[in-house]
């Protein structure tokens, strides 16, 4: 068949034939590339010269779209895209006849009404996607071409993306660039010749897919988030390959597939699309809609897809659980009384079966659904406390079988019912190509005479200067319609989009009549001088007719763009940074306008079985002693009657006051209210339900002075936490420097002033506050600081302990509980006396004197006594955790703890890795370039500190280790959590928790973490691994 009728084929076989009977070394067979009649029609050759054998070298003048068949030599030569014959010689099958594929130069047929555009001629994308339409008067070979079809798709595809590409190569030899000045200085000189100046340019942002086309339309959506704030609502609508429309398609060409013809199914989802965009900016389905960005993807094994956000009217924002409820479900439809939106959610809304059920499911990652599924079961929809929804999803009975298996709602994807009922596609719906509405105008903007012209190497520069338009931009022309328009003067450059329309086809702007436009001018870096400072002045001065009007403030014409921003304070107080980030401020705005319901830590706080709370009360309110009690019911009598009231709980330890915190903690979160439980240490907080350390939850500045606030600003969540507060509950409160409690009363007292204006003049703005502790035990620890410094530092001597009620705990109930011996009551009395300065003279200067059984015995190796007294049987036993638990040196200095540490790692056999400190100057030290010569690095890493690992860490499988910092409280790694080291490598420790709430569980952390200190008149950085070797 291909004999009898492609012109190709004949052509091929006669060069065949020819070879065969020439003595000729080498020839070649030239398909000619340029028409001189249309090769739609068919154009038989009348002679055989049309496939002319030409003998001799290659004619490079012939034009690169020519395809050239060598012989002999084994050259194989690229074939073009361009050439007409490359389509029909890559699928003959496809094309039989032969007949032209795309060429240059086909022109547009002339049609009554069709729009008029410059070009004349056809271009590849719309010969292509001419081709793929069907037409009655047309063969139906391609159509039915099937795998090979899809082939030719992807083959035109690519030949259109390879055009595009050389375009913009070829045009980076030819264009060349130039501010306008430059341009005039110039001509100025005498040079006339365009090659001598300027610049090479491409133009990739208009390279549809291209990196700078991506980060265009990403700013694009950034500014729609400036207006409208967060998205509200992410929908995932996927393809249905069994649309009617395409099974109607399928019916009426028998034997193809879906698969066969991904054009046809392309165009139908895109026709859906397009109402389901519809549908969704009418408002009917979630509320009125203010802008929309959606992307389309196209997965290699699956169907087209979009991904849509949307930007909901802020009366319908941040729904309640029950609003939420109305527009998206996440259970099966009852099959009884809504079989069409059952028949659609057991379709198209079901994931799985996978986990236990089909452990080869593609969701299935180390045996576990990357998707999360199966969900738990929830009676009610609720808000998590990162401030997602976690949706409704009863345990109703009802269940869709897929596979042969039974799934129920733990296995549905949230959906609209009206949407899903109406498309029958895959549409989840969540709360929270590339198109955007509305649509986002792009402002430029230059310094005067510093607008780009480009040009080309044969261009003449006095007539690129000559140019009519040469000095007309979209900046420039601003100023021409606010010289024209006094309505035009009433709006910043950024603005000026919302109500005006750049035609850049006549470099003009003109009122706008409809639709709508957000403004987003390019970004200047804050390094790049005066451009940075009039990109300043564009957000905020309206109207200009000049760049001289632009730094004119208060009828003063500022030399500079940057005394401009001065003169308007935008400097003074580094509100160019606030400039620079106003495209976050709508953001902020929003957040404060959250409902309580989207307040995280609100939500974290009230999270909590309030029967489960109120039963455990029951329980602990029963054991409490009568000095407990009285507190008890003193505090319970402050927060009831909203009296506000500061309280001190003073025992030392085991009086029970944990189990007093416990009894106050569970009696307020059975009655639905808030109380935020905080300790002084990461340690002390870990024995608290709930509880954090006092810094983590009021913010306290790290450097707190006498006049230092927490770092709680009006507004925010954690200022409306601090409002909901019912009591608050502060452990080991002797630890804490007064200027830290002083430092939350300020801030309780200014945050609350709005709600109640007396809160001015309360401790704490009228919050009911329990202090604990013992003073006794460790009082704030003042770097070199004297005695009167450290009780000077201690909440006593606060003027707010004039306003504290101090009550006392004195029952070990410790002792009682454990029934101790008589030894561990004698320690303890003794411990006790200590404390109370009982059994030495009262001056607190004398010598105490310990007990001979509470000595450890030895005197040649002190190091290995105590080692061998605190740790017996350590090499059999040190894997086990138990034995380490209860065990511990505590040692005066660090030089003894290295000791100590040194000896017993030399003693266990196991593996041992070392770690080395990155020790360096912080760049943002002053004279860092004398401190770098003054601190060589041998020398910082010489250097020990307090709370932070030495420059050398050795340690072994099975040592005990001890956090230094603080990394996640709620899974009880604090600072001074003990761990004994499971695994090692360079950058990852394995460890199992043998101290705390927490015993038994294993982390992994990360080797390294970055400690900063102040020493020496310099700023240390250090890098080093968050632990130390515990003993």
């Amino acid at each position: 068949m291909l004999d009898e009728n492609n012109i190709l084929v004949q052509s091929f076989r006669m060069a065949r034939d020819r070879f065969q009977g020439s003595q000729v070394r080498d020839f070649k067979l030239r398909l000619i590339g340029t028409r001189s009649t249309d090769g739609r029609e068919h154009n038989l050759p009348s002679a055989s010269e049309i496939a002319a054998i030409i003998i001799g070298d290659f004619d490079p003048e012939s034009g690169y779209r020519d395809i050239i068949v060598e012989s002999k030599e084994g050259h194989l030569k690229r074939i073009n895209e361009l050439h007409p014959s490359f389509m029909p010689m890559q699928y003959p099958l496809l094309f039989p006849y032969g007949e032209d594929g795309f060429r240059l130069g086909i022109l547009y047929r002339e049609i009554d009404g069709r729009k008029k555009t410059k070009r004349t001629s056809v271009t590849m994308r719309e010969y292509y996607a001419y081709r793929l339409q069907e037409r009655e008067s047309e063969g139906k070979t391609l159509h039915h071409g099937r795998r090979l079809f899809q082939q030719f798709v992807v083959d035109s595809y690519t030949c259109v993306e390879q055009s595009r590409l050389r375009y913009f190569r070829d045009k980076q030899k030819q264009l060349r660039s130039e501010v306008y000045h430059g341009l005039k200085d110039a001509v100025f000189r005498g040079d006339t010749t365009p090659a001598s100046i300027g610049k090479r340019i491409v133009l990739p942002s208009s390279f549809t897919g291209g990196p700078r086309y991506m980060i265009q339309c990403y700013q694009d959506a950034m500014a729609i988030c400036r207006w409208f704030g967060y998205p509200d609502l992410f929908i995932t609508f996927t393809c249905n390959s069994k649309w009617p429309e395409i099974e109607s398609f399928l019916s009426m060409h028998p034997g193809l597939k879906v698969e066969d013809r991904p054009d046809i199914v392309a165009r139908v989802f895109k026709i859906k699309l397009n109402n389901l965009m519809h549908d969704l900016k009418r408002g009917s389905h979630f509320g009125r809609v203010l802008a929309v960005v959606y992307t389309v993807e196209y997965q290699k094994r699956g169907l087209p897809h979009a991904h849509i956000l949307l930007f909901l009217h802020p009366d319908d924002k941040h729904p309640t659980p029950a609003e939420i409820d109305k527009i998206i479900s996440a259970e099966i439809p009852d099959a009884l009384t809504e079989p069409e939106a059952y028949e659609a959610v057991s379709q198209f809304m079901i994931h799985g079966p996978c986990g236990a059920a089909n452990t080869n499911s593609p969701c299935m990652i180390e045996n576990k659904c990357k998707k999360h599924f199966p969900k738990k079961i929830y009676a009610e929809t609720t808000i998590d406390e990162d401030g997602f929804p976690v949706y409704r999803r009863r345990d109703d009975g009802r269940t869709v079988e897929k596979n042969g298996i039974k799934l129920d709602n733990r296995f549905v994807v949230p959906y609209n019912k009206e949407l899903l009922i109406k498309y029958q596609a895959h549409i989840n719906v969540e709360w929270c190509n590339r198109s955007r509405d509305p649509s986002v105008e792009r402002l430029g903007f230059h310094l005067e005479d510093e607008h780009n012209v480009v040009f080309t190497d044969s261009d003449y520069l006095d007539n690129v200067i000559d140019r009519p338009d040469v000095d007309k931009t979209m900046f420039t022309q601003w100023f021409k319609a606010n010289e024209m328009y006094d309505s035009a003067r009433q709006l910043t450059y950024s603005e000026f989009p919302s109500k005006w329309v750049w035609h850049k086809n006549i470099s003009e702007w003109s009122p706008r009549k409809s639709g709508r436009s957000i403004g987003r001018i390019y970004y200047a870096h804050p390094g790049s001088g005066e451009r940075f400072y009039l990109r300043m002045l564009l957000n905020v001065v309206k109207g200009p007719r000049t760049f001289e009007e632009i730094r004119t403030i208060n009828n003063i014409i500022h030399p500079t763009f940057r005394a401009a921003c001065y003169a308007l304070g935008l400097l003074d107080d580094d509100k160019e940074w606030h400039e620079a980030i106003r495209q976050a401020s709508l953001w902020a705005t929003d957040m404060m306008r959250l409902r309580e319901s989207n307040n995280r830590l609100i939500v974290e706080e009230l999270n909590y079985d309030k029967l489960g709370e109120a039963e455990e009360h029951a329980r602990i309110v029963q054991g409490l002693n009568t000095d407990q009690r009285n507190i008890y019911d003193e505090v319970r009598k402050s927060v009831t009657c909203n009296n506000g009231g500061f309280y001190f709980v003073y025992g030392h330890g085991g009086t029970g006051k944990t189990y007093l915190w416990k009894a106050l903690i569970t009696w307020i979160r059975s009655e639905g209210k808030i109380v935020l439980a905080v300790a002084s240490s990461g340690i002390a907080a870990l024995l608290l339900p709930g509880g954090r350390t006092a810094h983590s939850r009021f913010q306290i500045p790290i450097k707190v002075g006498d006049e230092s606030t927490c770092s709680i600003k009006q507004g925010t969540h954690a200022a409306e936490l601090m409002s909901k507060v019912s009591l608050i509950i502060w452990d080991e409160a002797p630890m804490a420097h007064r200027n830290c409690f002083e430092a939350v009363d300020r801030s309780l007292r200014d945050l609350l002033r709005f709600t109640d204006p007396t809160s001015l003049d309360k401790p704490f703005g009228g919050k009911t506050v329990v202090l604990g502790g013992d003073f006794r035990q460790i009082l704030p620890v003042i770097p070199k600081g004297r005695r009167e410094d450290i009780v000077e530092s201690s909440i006593n001597q606060s003027l707010l302990w004039d306003y504290c009620t101090v009550f006392k705990l004195t029952q070990n109930m410790r002792i009682q509980q454990n029934r101790g011996d008589k030894p561990t009551r004698d320690f303890a009395e003794w411990i006790l006396k200590v404390g109370d300065d009982t059994i030495a003279n009262a001056d607190g200067n004398s010598i105490i004197e310990i007990p001979k059984d509470l000595l450890v015995p030895g005197e040649l190796d002190p190091i290995k006594d105590i080692v061998e007294a605190t740790y017996p049987n350590l090499l059999e036993s040190y894997m086990d955790g138990s034995y380490l638990q209860e065990r511990a040196i505590l040692a005066p200095t660090n030089d003894i703890v290295q000791e100590l540490n040194e000896y017993i790692i030399d003693l266990i056999d196991s593996p041992e890795a070392t770690y080395l400190s990155a020790d360096s100057i912080c760049k943002a030290s002053s004279n860092i370039e004398h401190q770098d010569a003054l601190y060589p690095v041998e020398f910082l890493n010489s250097l020990k500190f307090a709370g932070i690992p030495n420059h050398e860490l050795k340690l072994k499988i099975g040592l005990p280790i001890m956090l230094l910092r603080n990394l996640n409280q709620s899974a009880g790694l604090c600072n001074g959590t003990r761990l004994t080291i499971t695994q090692m490598s360079r950058w990852v420790i394995e460890a199992r928790i043998i101290t705390g709430t927490h015993v038994g569980c294993k982390i992994k952390t990360h080797g390294s973490l970055r400690f900063g200190l102040q020493e020496c008149g310099m700023q240390l950085i250090q890098t080093q691994i968050n632990s130390s070797a515990s003993t």
